[in-house]
């Protein structure tokens, strides 16, 4: 599947202020639990990989950074599978059949780097769905607008004009801002 969508960093303000606006009609909290290999390789070929969990369910998903974010804009493919727990290591052949090539890497393994959690708002309007995001993750918390959609850019681009938001730009995603937080606080000796 095709992900395309605009991610757009909050304050703790605009947060609220969405959170009101918008007729939300679904709330989730999800845990990311990211891997990653000792060298970042996943990381560094546009890879992000995670098992995701919505209650009692499991999914296993890669996202492969099919090109550059393009007026913000995020184009990924995304793989998924259902999962039963929450393993400690990933082979990298597993991800490797999932996504169907050759990462062309040393290392044979992605382990297990932390947990992110998020606290998300849905609703769907112009053919697009809108996520509201409360992120949490080393202490750190954040809040984010994701918008997706599948053919009509400018659908999403009303919403965020409507919502008086500057799309110009260029946001770090969950994954990226959950692995500077993890390095700072390796730095700093937790």
């Amino acid at each position: 599947m095709i992900e395309k969508e605009y991610k757009i960093l909050l304050s703790s303000f605009q947060y609220e202020q969405i959170k009101h606006i918008l007729e939300f009609s679904e709330f989730r909290e999800q845990n990311n639990y990211y891997y990653e290999t000792e060298l970042f390789e996943l990381v560094n070929k546009g890879l992000t990989t995670r098992i995701r969990t919505i209650g009692d369910e499991y999914l296993f998903q890669i996202k492969n950074k099919l090109k550059n974010k393009t007026h913000g804009v995020t184009t990924k493919e995304e793989f998924e599978e259902s999962v039963k727990e929450i393993p400690k290591v990933i082979e990298i052949e597993k991800i490797e059949n999932i996504i169907g090539f050759k990462l062309n890497i040393d290392s044979k393994y992605a382990y297990n780097i932390g947990v992110l959690n998020t606290k998300r708002y849905i609703c769907y309007m112009n053919d697009c769905e809108i996520a509201l995001d409360k992120n949490e993750y080393f202490g750190n918390t954040d809040f984010e607008l994701e918008i997706e959609f599948h053919e009509n850019e400018n659908q999403a681009l009303d919403i965020i004009d409507n919502l008086n938001l500057d799309k110009s730009k260029n946001p770090v995603g969950k994954y990226k801002r959950f692995l500077l937080e993890k390095m700072k606080h390796q730095k700093e000796g937790y």
